[in-house]
């Protein structure tokens, strides 16, 4: 019995109630197979589980190969690196700092003297400026190559090596001077035959310390030599992987517009210095340093990533100068990562 109540009136409602002796036992409901979309959903559901992954330490580990910029062999024997690289930076603190460095300076020279008393000329290099400076490049050349050997012959995979990066900056006003003051073969009021002679040398360069290392016994395809990402660089970059099949690292790229720039040489790989350019939009909003997800520099990151993917460019992207494990996590870099022997994962 429910009783309701209205403003002015009462009303009584019986309702029915089957007795429980004369109730009868309600009938089961048809089996139903389930739905397509209840079954699509079901297996969403299964799927969206996530599945167990390692650490951040054995995730970066598994997927990206580290190259190390040190000489320090412990170091890359602990670290299992996947391949060596020099930096100028390495060569000054190994010469400046360790006597394994500084022994090997020491070799280089005596090879360069050796070939310089052999054809008389070294008295000429004393009393001549110009000579003098190309003594020290080539002595700089075969320390380069000791330096480089050393590595190869106890490390496998490939050897970033580099070129003078000054060789890379053509002179704005046509006039080079050398070490005596006196003004060089620079001297030019057209901007294309300078950039023609700084292409020029740095391809010279490149083939004889490329050809130093072949003559010292290394594999020709497991040395890569690094160039400056400049007009003069990306020129050279194009000429020595077209034309004389030596394997090009393109560093200091600096954003997407950059690297497809660079892409026109079709190197064998470029480099992007990771700090510098998250530290570049760091420096105009403090914020973005907090959330890696939203930084400018991350998305500029990824965004040549993705354009070297979309349009199938043949060349490796690498990044250096992370600071810290997370960077590489969220940027996955598919390829090799350049850390000092001081980087933690």
């Amino acid at each position: 019995m429910v009783i309701i109540r209205g403003h002015h009136s009462s009303f009584i409602l019986l309702l029915a109630m089957p007795s429980p002796s004369s109730s009868r036992p309600m009938r089961s409901l048809p089996s139903v197979p389930p739905s397509e979309r209840s079954k699509r959903r079901q297996q969403s559901l299964v799927r969206a589980v996530p599945e167990w992954r390692g650490t951040l330490q054995e995730t970066i580990k598994s997927t990206t190969r580290i190259v190390l910029e040190t000489l320090n062999h412990d170091a890359l024997s602990q670290r299992n690196s996947d391949g060596t690289g020099l930096t100028p930076e390495v060569v000054l603190n190994a010469i400046s700092d360790d006597w394994d460095g500084r022994y090997h300076l020491y070799a280089a020279n005596q090879k360069v003297l050796e070939i310089y008393n052999s054809t008389n000329a070294l008295k000429d290099v004393l009393r001549n400026g110009p000579k003098l400076l190309s003594y020290g490049k080539l002595v700089f050349n075969h320390l380069l190559v000791e330096l480089g050997i050393s590595l190869l012959e106890n490390f496998s995979g490939p050897h970033f090596t580099f070129v003078d990066p000054s060789q890379a900056l053509a002179p704005e006003d046509g006039h080079r001077t050398d070490i005596s003051g006196r003004k060089s073969p620079w001297d030019s009021d057209n901007p294309s035959d300078r950039i023609a002679r700084a292409v020029g040398d740095i391809i010279e360069t490149a083939r004889e310390l490329h050809g130093m290392f072949i003559a010292a016994g290394a594999q020709w395809h497991r040395v890569i030599i690094g160039i400056p990402a400049t007009q003069t660089g990306v020129l050279a970059a194009a000429r020595l992987e077209g034309e004389y099949n030596i394997y090009t690292n393109l560093y200091l790229v600096s954003g997407l517009i950059h690297a497809i720039a660079s892409a026109e040489a079709r190197p064998s790989c470029i480099t992007l210095d990771v700090a510098a350019i998250l530290e570049w939009y760091e420096r105009r909003n403090a914020n973005f340093a907090s959330n890696l997800l939203i930084h400018p520099g991350v998305i500029e990151i990824q965004s040549i990533l993705r354009y070297y993917k979309l349009y199938m460019i043949p060349t490796t992207v690498m990044g250096r100068n992370f600071r810290n494990a997370h960077e590489i996590s969220v940027l996955a870099v598919p390829a090799f990562h350049f850390v000092s022997p001081g980087f933690h994962l």
